[in-house]
């Protein structure tokens, strides 16, 4: 990264504070060597002991080591390299008999293996320059909306939705070519052949009626593009999903990552790439966030740091003025995102669970995602086959020369008939299936749900079953994902802020008792502001014979889907209620 490292206000105080009390100390040979590997803008660590993960993150910025390619990329290259070798397949042998044989002592065979190399050089070419430009131009169109608008999301989901669809439109534009200029209107192919000096051997290599080769090519041609047409719907159709499911997260996720990586670096720049925007609008999760987070230990090593270069000597907490520099328009926003929404502060036991749950959360969005790709790709091979069935017995009712034969299309119409009557269930089972993984999509991989009286925690999610934990007995459960079609869930890991419900059976007192009880209650959680907002909310009051049934609401900060935190905090709730039933002097019935 070219962009300097910015220095928080706390630690340009501990710098001239250090460099005014102290004097300089003499380095050993390893010290000095690495502090000469580290940039001059890497800020100091407290106590002359670098950080574990601000050490390991360093180096993943700024030491010598290869940028990981992106999928993207990788595929890409694997297809390069595959035209490339056909391409050198097909040219080593023209190139080679062209230049070892004389032109007056080749054979029949000699000339029909330089042709036949020499076109299939040219087929490749023209099929990689297609290609190449379905890749690029959705970048190029990135970069000119940029110079307009520096986020446009419509330009930014077409170009997506462009380079997902390059290998099937290279593939049907080169076919039409191919058809069109090779082997119909070939003037220009025979002049490429002359000026060559190579033979032109096409009627014979192919036979003396060629008006076969251009019509299958043409239909090559029509397929390619039928199946761009049906993956462009079946794109179309996983982002309205995703938008209902994955992109928020997805776009959440990545959001704090940036945060934290502007944190700990004082980095905040952004670019303006299809690949940046694709993770910025929640098109695709960050391979590498560059933070290292392996475990929930190097989770809270983290907050740990962070705590350290941005609060102020002397305070408990993170305020908005201490990230100004880093987030001039967004710092209140970006301290209520942490935890502090209504303290107008961030402890460090705020940062610690709002990076863990941040580690979390993406551990969770990798597998689900995983899954959800897997059945994603399962879903569209189905569909590409039976798009090419149908499309097939169609064509089979039909003649080169286009006429319809009626008796050919009436049995292609009753194959398609009897086999939709033989196989109506799966048809049937399968939508289900789909509808209730992609549209409804209740649950996604760990979440923690209520389902049938019982607690679970979601570990996969497959087209046909559903693997899930149960909480109490911690066994493994396999559901039929038919199954689970139309019935009732709820979850706990989707649920925003919301009200958590108390209630205390004590023995019968005066009627003021419930408010001492509230305002006992709301004294109580105020010591735990990273949890609860303090709002609590007397909502009835049953008196039976003789007992005294006393509801409250209490306000959670933020909603923990996490199993192990929520528990933590419904236990931390029952111990203030617990001390707030001591101090007003209310005893639990028996």
């Amino acid at each position: 990264m070219n962009t300097e490292t910015a220095f928080s206000p706390a630690e340009k105080t501990r710098m001239e504070n250090s460099s005014s009390e102290r004097e300089t100390p003499t380095l050993s040979s390893s010290e000095a060597l690495t502090q000469e590997k580290r940039p001059n803008n890497t800020p100091p660590q407290e106590n002359g002991k670098p950080d574990s993960p601000v050490k390991r993150s360093e180096s993943r910025l700024y030491a010598d080591e290869p940028a990981k390619r992106s999928k993207a990329q990788t595929d890409f290259l694997e297809t390069t390299l595959l035209l490339l070798a056909v391409f050198i397949m097909c040219a080593f042998p023209a190139a080679l008999l062209r230049l070892s044989v004389a032109a007056g002592k080749r054979k029949e065979w000699h000339n029909t293996a330089m042709y036949l190399g020499t076109l299939g050089c040219a087929v490749v070419s023209v099929f990689y320059v297609l290609y190449v430009f379905f890749l690029l131009f959705p970048d190029f169109l990135v970069e000119m909306a940029s110079l307009i608008e520096t986020q446009n999301e419509t330009v930014h989901r077409m170009a997506v939705r462009v380079k997902s669809l390059a290998l099937l439109l290279s593939l049907s534009a080169a076919a039409s070519i191919i058809a069109v200029f090779f082997f119909t209107e070939d003037a220009w192919f025979r002049r490429l052949f002359e000026k060559m000096k190579l033979p032109y051997v096409k009627e014979t290599v192919f036979g003396t009626n060629l008006d076969s080769i251009p019509v299958y090519l043409h239909e090559l041609s029509f397929f390619t593009a039928l199946l761009a047409a049906t993956k462009y719907l079946l794109d179309l159709y996983q982002e309205k999903n995703n938008n209902k499911t994955y992109e928020k997260r997805i776009a959440k996720s990545n959001g704090t990552g940036r945060t934290l990586r502007a944190l700990l670096f004082g980095e905040t720049a952004e670019k303006t790439t299809l690949e940046s925007a694709k993770k910025r609008m929640g098109f695709e999760l960050e391979d590498d966030d560059l933070l290292n987070i392996s475990g929930e230990k190097d989770a809270r090593a983290l907050a740990n740091s962070i705590f350290r270069k941005l609060a102020e000597r002397g305070k408990d907490a993170i305020y908005p003025h201490d990230i100004e520099y880093l987030f001039p328009e967004e710092k209140n926003e970006i301290v209520g995102a942490m935890g502090g929404r209504h303290t107008g502060c961030v402890s460090l036991k705020m940062l610690r669970k709002y990076i863990v749950s941040y580690y979390k959360e993406r551990t969770n969005l990798k597998k689900s995602l995983r899954n959800h790709t897997r059945m994603y790709k399962k879903f569209t091979a189905v569909v590409f086959a039976i798009v090419l069935v149908i499309s097939a017995l169609l064509f089979k009712s039909t003649n080169i020369g286009g006429k319809v034969d009626v008796y050919k299309s009436a049995f292609s119409v009753g194959m398609v008939a009897t086999l939709g009557f033989v196989f109506a269930e799966i048809p049937q089972d399968m939508f289900k299936t789909l509808t209730f993984t992609f549209v409804l999509h209740p649950f996604d991989c760990g979440d923690y749900i209520t389902f049938g009286g019982k607690d679970y925690i979601v570990d996969q999610i497959t087209i046909l079953t559903v693997k899930m934990t149960d909480v109490l007995s911690s066994a493994t459960c396999y559901l039929s994902t038919k199954s689970l079609v139309g019935k009732d869930f709820l979850n706990h890991s989707r649920s925003g802020e919301y009200i958590e419900h108390v209630s205390v059976l004590v023995q019968p007192v005066n009627q003021a008792a419930p408010e001492e009880l509230k305002k006992a209650v709301q004294d109580c959680i105020k010591k735990d502001a990273s949890d609860f907002t303090g709002f609590v909310s007397l909502e009835n009051v049953e008196f039976q014979k003789n007992t005294m049934r006393i509801s409250l609401a209490v306000e959670h900060t933020d909603n923990i889907g996490i199993r192990g935190e929520a528990c933590e905090r419904k236990t931390r709730l029952g111990t203030h209620v617990q001390e707030s039933l001591e101090k007003t002097g209310l005893v639990l019935a028996e």
